[in-house]
């Protein structure tokens, strides 16, 4: 399956793990970073995988950002599965912070052990944000 896109993206960021040297970045922060960075819509495709001890990954800009996991590594445009994004073990709170007033869409994801006992908990927080699409996010 090809990945989704939304829209006419101006630029593409690949995550993945460190063992996968065609990727642009290693953890998805660092690729939401470059990607408010760059003016326009933004695509951010994921390896495949469970990234373990995620911690907050936070979107606060007004330009549109979609997160598409699943992919089969960051050299390949194709998608074989979703990409796990697991806070077990990181400081709490939410996996997805949302304050940016351009869109975010995440696709191909499971969001798992999202928890913060001094406030707000789940998965994703949206705060004074703009639009938010969810489609196969567990």
């Amino acid at each position: 399956m090809v990945g989704l896109w939304l829209g006419s993206a101006q630029a593409l960021f690949t995550v993945g793990p460190t063992s996968d040297t065609a990727c642009q970045f290693h953890d998805i922060q660092s690729a939401v970073n470059a990607a408010q960075q760059n003016p326009g819509p933004d695509l951010i495709q994921v390896s495949a995988g469970t990234y373990s001890h995620q911690t907050t990954i936070t979107v606060a800009d007004g330009s549109d950002v979609s997160i598409e996991g699943g992919y089969q590594n960051c050299s390949s445009g194709s998608r074989t599965d979703r990409s796990t994004l697991d806070a077990q073990g990181a400081s709490g709170g939410p996996i997805f912070v949302d304050e940016g007033i351009g869109a975010l869409t995440l696709l191909h994801l499971i969001l798992e052990n999202a928890n913060n006992s001094s406030g707000p908990g789940g998965a994703i927080t949206a705060v004074v944000a703009g639009p938010l699409t969810l489609s196969d996010v567990l």
